[in-house]
Protein backbone atom coordinates (compact mmCIF):
# COMPACT_ATOMS: atom_id res chain seq x y z
CA UNK A 1 0.00 0.00 0.00
CA UNK A 2 3.11 0.93 -0.08
CA UNK A 3 3.69 1.24 -1.31
CA UNK A 4 2.45 2.63 -0.15
CA UNK A 5 2.53 2.83 -2.15
CA UNK A 6 -0.60 3.73 -3.97
CA UNK A 7 -2.90 5.11 -1.82
CA UNK A 8 -0.83 4.43 1.22
CA UNK A 9 1.40 6.39 0.87
CA UNK A 10 1.15 9.47 3.79
CA UNK A 11 1.53 9.37 7.23
CA UNK A 12 3.32 10.96 9.81
CA UNK A 13 4.18 10.21 13.40
CA UNK A 14 2.63 13.24 13.97
CA UNK A 15 2.43 12.60 18.30
CA UNK A 16 5.11 13.22 19.33
CA UNK A 17 4.68 16.97 18.85
CA UNK A 18 1.78 15.96 21.82
CA UNK A 19 4.85 13.74 23.41
CA UNK A 20 2.82 10.64 23.21
CA UNK A 21 3.06 7.62 21.77
CA UNK A 22 1.96 6.98 18.41
CA UNK A 23 1.93 4.54 14.94
CA UNK A 24 4.03 6.03 11.68
CA UNK A 25 2.41 4.11 8.62
CA UNK A 26 4.18 6.60 6.34
CA UNK A 27 7.62 5.15 6.95
CA UNK A 28 5.56 2.24 7.90
CA UNK A 29 6.79 2.42 11.49
CA UNK A 30 5.00 0.44 14.20
CA UNK A 31 3.91 1.68 17.94
CA UNK A 32 6.56 2.36 19.81
CA UNK A 33 7.91 4.41 23.00
CA UNK A 34 9.33 7.92 21.87
CA UNK A 35 12.26 9.45 23.46
CA UNK A 36 13.65 12.91 22.23
CA UNK A 37 16.01 11.77 20.39
CA UNK A 38 15.12 10.21 17.14
CA UNK A 39 16.51 7.32 16.07
CA UNK A 40 19.65 7.43 14.16
CA UNK A 41 19.00 3.80 12.03
CA UNK A 42 15.81 1.94 11.51
CA UNK A 43 15.21 -1.36 9.92
CA UNK A 44 11.62 -3.65 10.15
CA UNK A 45 10.22 -6.12 8.54
CA UNK A 46 6.53 -7.13 7.90
CA UNK A 47 5.16 -10.50 7.27
CA UNK A 48 1.71 -11.19 7.04
CA UNK A 49 -0.78 -13.93 5.40
CA UNK A 50 -3.98 -14.06 4.21
CA UNK A 51 -6.12 -16.82 3.85
CA UNK A 52 -8.60 -18.35 1.58
CA UNK A 53 -10.60 -15.52 -0.54
CA UNK A 54 -13.16 -16.25 -3.49
CA UNK A 55 -12.97 -13.91 -6.23
CA UNK A 56 -16.43 -11.92 -6.94
CA UNK A 57 -16.17 -12.51 -10.72
CA UNK A 58 -15.70 -16.42 -12.07
CA UNK A 59 -14.76 -19.51 -9.75
CA UNK A 60 -11.32 -18.80 -8.84
CA UNK A 61 -9.97 -17.75 -5.39
CA UNK A 62 -6.63 -16.68 -4.04
CA UNK A 63 -4.20 -17.04 -0.50
CA UNK A 64 -1.73 -14.00 -0.21
CA UNK A 65 1.63 -13.97 1.24
CA UNK A 66 2.96 -10.40 1.98
CA UNK A 67 6.51 -9.48 2.82
CA UNK A 68 8.20 -6.06 3.78
CA UNK A 69 11.60 -5.42 4.22
CA UNK A 70 13.21 -1.77 5.03
CA UNK A 71 16.39 0.11 6.14
CA UNK A 72 16.84 3.75 7.18
CA UNK A 73 19.64 6.07 8.04
CA UNK A 74 18.84 9.41 9.19
CA UNK A 75 21.11 12.36 8.88
CA UNK A 76 20.92 15.66 10.85
CA UNK A 77 21.09 19.01 8.70
CA UNK A 78 22.10 21.93 10.28
CA UNK A 79 22.08 24.65 7.19
CA UNK A 80 18.93 26.45 8.66
CA UNK A 81 17.21 26.68 11.77
CA UNK A 82 13.94 27.82 10.39
CA UNK A 83 10.68 27.18 11.68
CA UNK A 84 12.70 27.92 15.08
CA UNK A 85 10.12 25.22 16.67
CA UNK A 86 11.57 24.30 20.21
CA UNK A 87 13.23 20.78 20.02
CA UNK A 88 13.15 20.52 16.21
CA UNK A 89 15.43 19.70 13.47
CA UNK A 90 15.68 18.90 9.74
CA UNK A 91 16.74 15.02 8.68
CA UNK A 92 17.78 13.59 5.25
CA UNK A 93 16.54 10.16 5.39
CA UNK A 94 18.02 7.48 3.25
CA UNK A 95 17.08 3.85 3.00
CA UNK A 96 16.24 1.27 0.82
CA UNK A 97 12.85 -0.94 0.63
CA UNK A 98 12.30 -4.17 -1.09
CA UNK A 99 8.25 -5.53 -0.95
CA UNK A 100 6.83 -8.57 -2.59
CA UNK A 101 3.29 -10.54 -2.74
CA UNK A 102 2.95 -14.13 -3.58
CA UNK A 103 -0.24 -14.99 -4.68
CA UNK A 104 -1.37 -18.45 -5.13
CA UNK A 105 -3.81 -18.50 -7.51
CA UNK A 106 -6.66 -20.90 -8.31
CA UNK A 107 -9.02 -21.09 -11.55
CA UNK A 108 -8.10 -17.71 -12.65
CA UNK A 109 -5.46 -16.79 -14.97
CA UNK A 110 -5.50 -13.16 -15.44
CA UNK A 111 -4.18 -12.54 -12.29
CA UNK A 112 -0.56 -11.85 -11.24
CA UNK A 113 1.41 -14.77 -9.68
CA UNK A 114 3.72 -12.47 -7.61
CA UNK A 115 3.98 -8.80 -7.52
CA UNK A 116 7.39 -7.04 -6.14
CA UNK A 117 9.36 -3.61 -5.59
CA UNK A 118 12.83 -2.82 -5.36
CA UNK A 119 13.17 1.05 -4.24
CA UNK A 120 15.65 3.76 -2.06
CA UNK A 121 13.90 5.92 -0.11
CA UNK A 122 14.74 9.66 0.08
CA UNK A 123 13.34 12.40 2.68
CA UNK A 124 13.70 15.32 4.31
CA UNK A 125 11.77 15.19 7.53
CA UNK A 126 11.30 17.70 10.03
CA UNK A 127 11.74 16.41 13.30
CA UNK A 128 10.01 17.70 16.53
CA UNK A 129 11.34 15.65 19.54
CA UNK A 130 11.72 12.77 17.28
CA UNK A 131 8.43 12.55 15.71
CA UNK A 132 7.53 14.35 11.91
CA UNK A 133 6.40 17.17 11.61
CA UNK A 134 6.63 17.87 7.97
CA UNK A 135 7.70 15.22 5.55
CA UNK A 136 8.91 14.85 1.68
CA UNK A 137 9.45 11.50 0.40
CA UNK A 138 9.89 9.79 -2.72
CA UNK A 139 10.35 6.09 -3.44
CA UNK A 140 12.28 5.64 -6.62
CA UNK A 141 12.73 1.45 -8.01
CA UNK A 142 11.06 -0.48 -10.07
CA UNK A 143 7.23 -1.99 -9.57
CA UNK A 144 6.81 -5.12 -11.46
CA UNK A 145 6.14 -8.72 -11.61
CA UNK A 146 8.82 -10.75 -12.59
CA UNK A 147 10.81 -9.02 -15.28
CA UNK A 148 12.05 -5.45 -15.01
CA UNK A 149 11.83 -3.09 -17.51
CA UNK A 150 11.82 0.20 -18.29
CA UNK A 151 7.62 0.43 -17.84
CA UNK A 152 8.24 -1.03 -14.29
CA UNK A 153 9.98 2.18 -12.95
CA UNK A 154 8.31 4.78 -10.51
CA UNK A 155 9.07 7.58 -7.60
CA UNK A 156 5.99 7.74 -5.19
CA UNK A 157 6.04 10.62 -3.51
CA UNK A 158 4.47 11.71 -0.17
CA UNK A 159 3.99 15.40 1.24
CA UNK A 160 2.35 16.29 4.21
CA UNK A 161 2.39 18.12 7.38
CA UNK A 162 1.16 18.12 10.90
CA UNK A 163 -0.59 21.39 11.95
CA UNK A 164 -1.90 21.96 15.57
CA UNK A 165 -5.58 22.66 15.65
CA UNK A 166 -6.49 25.82 18.56
CA UNK A 167 -2.72 25.78 19.54
CA UNK A 168 -3.68 22.03 21.26
CA UNK A 169 -0.92 19.76 22.08
CA UNK A 170 -3.57 17.02 21.91
CA UNK A 171 -5.54 17.40 18.62
CA UNK A 172 -3.39 17.57 15.29
CA UNK A 173 -4.61 17.92 11.91
CA UNK A 174 -2.86 16.43 8.87
CA UNK A 175 -2.76 17.45 5.53
CA UNK A 176 -0.76 16.04 2.27
CA UNK A 177 -0.34 14.42 -1.35
CA UNK A 178 0.64 11.71 -2.58
CA UNK A 179 2.06 11.50 -6.39
CA UNK A 180 2.72 8.05 -8.42
CA UNK A 181 3.10 7.68 -11.84
CA UNK A 182 1.96 4.08 -12.36
CA UNK A 183 -0.63 4.15 -9.60
CA UNK A 184 -4.69 4.58 -11.33
CA UNK A 185 -5.21 7.91 -8.58
CA UNK A 186 -1.53 9.75 -9.93
CA UNK A 187 -2.45 12.22 -7.40
CA UNK A 188 -4.20 11.92 -4.58
CA UNK A 189 -4.97 13.66 -1.62
CA UNK A 190 -5.04 12.71 2.20
CA UNK A 191 -6.31 13.90 4.86
CA UNK A 192 -6.42 13.06 8.58
CA UNK A 193 -6.25 13.54 12.55
CA UNK A 194 -4.48 12.81 14.97
CA UNK A 195 -5.97 13.03 18.88
CA UNK A 196 -4.51 12.27 22.12
CA UNK A 197 -7.21 11.60 24.28
CA UNK A 198 -5.86 11.43 27.96
CA UNK A 199 -2.64 9.29 28.93
CA UNK A 200 -4.24 5.96 27.60
CA UNK A 201 -6.21 6.56 24.69
CA UNK A 202 -5.01 8.22 21.69
CA UNK A 203 -7.10 7.96 18.25
CA UNK A 204 -4.44 7.77 15.23
CA UNK A 205 -6.92 8.64 12.37
CA UNK A 206 -5.10 8.97 8.97
CA UNK A 207 -4.13 6.46 6.14
CA UNK A 208 -2.81 4.31 5.75
CA UNK A 209 -3.44 2.24 9.08
CA UNK A 210 -5.77 4.28 11.56
CA UNK A 211 -6.07 2.86 15.13
CA UNK A 212 -7.85 3.58 18.02
CA UNK A 213 -5.06 2.49 20.82
CA UNK A 214 -4.95 2.10 24.53
CA UNK A 215 -1.70 2.16 26.42
CA UNK A 216 -2.14 -1.05 28.66
CA UNK A 217 1.50 -0.30 30.25
CA UNK A 218 5.19 1.59 29.12
CA UNK A 219 5.67 -1.50 26.59
CA UNK A 220 2.20 -2.80 25.85
CA UNK A 221 -0.69 -1.36 23.78
CA UNK A 222 -4.12 -2.86 22.48
CA UNK A 223 -5.52 -1.25 19.08
CA UNK A 224 -8.19 -1.92 16.89
CA UNK A 225 -8.90 -0.16 13.29
CA UNK A 226 -8.32 -0.28 9.48
CA UNK A 227 -5.45 -0.47 7.32
CA UNK A 228 -4.46 -0.23 3.21
CA UNK A 229 -2.13 -2.41 1.88
CA UNK A 230 -1.00 -2.82 -1.52
CA UNK A 231 0.72 -1.08 -4.70
CA UNK A 232 1.05 0.17 -8.36
CA UNK A 233 3.38 -2.40 -10.75
CA UNK A 234 3.74 -2.99 -14.64
CA UNK A 235 2.65 -6.47 -14.89
CA UNK A 236 5.19 -9.00 -17.27
CA UNK A 237 4.00 -9.60 -20.72
CA UNK A 238 2.23 -13.13 -20.95
CA UNK A 239 0.04 -15.03 -22.59
CA UNK A 240 -3.36 -13.92 -21.25
CA UNK A 241 -6.84 -13.44 -22.43
CA UNK A 242 -8.06 -10.92 -23.59
CA UNK A 243 -4.66 -9.60 -24.65
CA UNK A 244 -4.70 -6.47 -23.24
CA UNK A 245 -4.02 -7.64 -19.83
CA UNK A 246 -0.50 -8.58 -21.11
CA UNK A 247 2.33 -5.91 -19.53
CA UNK A 248 -0.98 -4.23 -18.12
CA UNK A 249 -0.19 -1.74 -14.96
CA UNK A 250 -2.42 -3.23 -12.12
CA UNK A 251 -3.43 -1.45 -8.72
CA UNK A 252 -3.22 -4.27 -6.04
CA UNK A 253 -5.27 -2.79 -2.81
CA UNK A 254 -6.09 -4.90 0.17
CA UNK A 255 -8.21 -3.03 2.74
CA UNK A 256 -8.16 -4.71 6.41
CA UNK A 257 -9.99 -3.92 9.85
CA UNK A 258 -8.83 -5.77 12.56
CA UNK A 259 -6.90 -5.91 16.06
CA UNK A 260 -3.67 -5.79 17.80
CA UNK A 261 -1.14 -6.08 20.33
CA UNK A 262 1.81 -3.88 20.50
CA UNK A 263 5.47 -4.67 22.81
CA UNK A 264 8.27 -2.66 22.82
CA UNK A 265 11.31 -2.53 24.87
CA UNK A 266 14.16 -0.99 23.44
CA UNK A 267 15.59 -1.14 20.68
CA UNK A 268 13.19 -3.73 19.80
CA UNK A 269 9.12 -3.21 19.04
CA UNK A 270 6.89 -6.00 17.82
CA UNK A 271 3.00 -5.55 16.53
CA UNK A 272 1.08 -8.73 16.05
CA UNK A 273 -2.38 -7.58 14.22
CA UNK A 274 -5.26 -10.23 12.74
CA UNK A 275 -8.26 -9.77 11.54
CA UNK A 276 -10.40 -9.23 7.75
CA UNK A 277 -9.64 -8.69 4.71
CA UNK A 278 -12.71 -6.91 3.70
CA UNK A 279 -12.03 -6.69 -0.03
CA UNK A 280 -8.69 -7.41 -1.62
CA UNK A 281 -8.76 -5.54 -5.87
CA UNK A 282 -6.59 -6.59 -8.73
CA UNK A 283 -7.07 -3.16 -10.67
CA UNK A 284 -6.23 -3.24 -14.38
CA UNK A 285 -7.63 0.94 -14.86
CA UNK A 286 -5.73 1.56 -17.63
CA UNK A 287 -7.41 -1.61 -19.49
CA UNK A 288 -10.76 -1.58 -18.01
CA UNK A 289 -10.62 -4.74 -16.27
CA UNK A 290 -10.95 -4.82 -12.39
CA UNK A 291 -11.18 -8.18 -9.96
CA UNK A 292 -12.51 -8.37 -6.41
CA UNK A 293 -12.37 -10.87 -3.67
CA UNK A 294 -14.97 -11.96 -0.89
CA UNK A 295 -13.88 -11.21 2.81
CA UNK A 296 -10.85 -13.14 4.20
CA UNK A 297 -8.98 -13.82 7.49
CA UNK A 298 -5.67 -12.61 7.98
CA UNK A 299 -2.43 -11.99 10.51
CA UNK A 300 0.13 -9.96 10.71
CA UNK A 301 3.60 -9.60 12.25
CA UNK A 302 5.92 -7.01 12.40
CA UNK A 303 9.23 -6.47 13.95
CA UNK A 304 11.53 -3.34 14.15
CA UNK A 305 14.43 -2.02 15.51
CA UNK A 306 15.50 1.79 16.18
CA UNK A 307 19.20 2.59 17.10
Amino acid sequence: MRRLIPILLIALPIAALAGTETSTPADKTVQTTVSAEPSTFSVFETSDYGFHQDLKRGSGNLEVLHNNFEADYRIPLDFTTWPNVQGGQWFLRLGADYERFDFSIHNETRLPDTLQSAAGVVALEYLVDGRTGFLIETRPGVYFQQKVNSGSFDAPTNIACVIPIFNSKEFYLIGGVTISGLSRYPVFPIGGIYWHINDKWELDGYLPDPRLVYSVSDNVGVYAGAELVGGAYKTDNRSVTPIKLSGAVLTYDEVRAGAGVTWSAKPITFDFGAGYTVQSEFDYSRAGESFDTHPAPYVRLTARLDF
